[in-house]
């Protein structure tokens, strides 16, 4: 909860600039994750930034902790351009970036360096996607 806290202050001046509805739900009674802080900070900034980039003035962006016995998950969504299936097929690999984000700036890199991170903890990320819609990217981590 902290850590996620942390990320997402961060980002809270680019919030205000573009007037976006953001949300907070941080879960109860969560346990310490084990992990490398700087790097999962590192993981969580990739998909906030992502969030707030690809989401257009007075969009929507969430932030969701929810655990069960084994797991803690973080979904961050938000009400972006969102993806087709074919580029969340692809959206984790080095240099790939969707069509509708080469005209932001970037090299394609952030999102592979973010399921990179996670897999080191032994953890999932995952997208699930509509076009002009938004995206959730949800990442389970083990607790413990």
């Amino acid at each position: 909860n902290m850590l996620m806290e942390t990320v997402t202050m961060k980002y809270q001046s680019e919030i205000a600039t573009k007037n976006l509805g953001f949300q907070f739900e941080p879960a109860v009674d969560l346990p310490m994750i084990m992990g490398d802080e700087e790097l999962l900070t590192q993981a969580f900034s990739e998909l906030m930034i992502n969030a707030v980039r690809f989401t257009p003035e007075k969009g929507q962006i969430k932030v969701q902790i929810e655990r069960d016995e084994r797991t803690a998950r973080v979904s961050i969504s938000d009400t972006g351009i969102g993806m087709s299936s074919s580029e969340q097929a692809r959206v984790f690999e080095r240099f790939y970036r969707a069509d509708e984000a080469r005209t932001t700036r970037g090299f394609g890199l952030g999102l592979a360096i973010a399921g990179r991170i996670i897999a080191l903890h032994r953890g999932s990320i995952s997208v699930s996607s509509s076009a002009g819609e938004g995206s959730t990217f949800t990442v389970s981590l083990p607790i413990g």
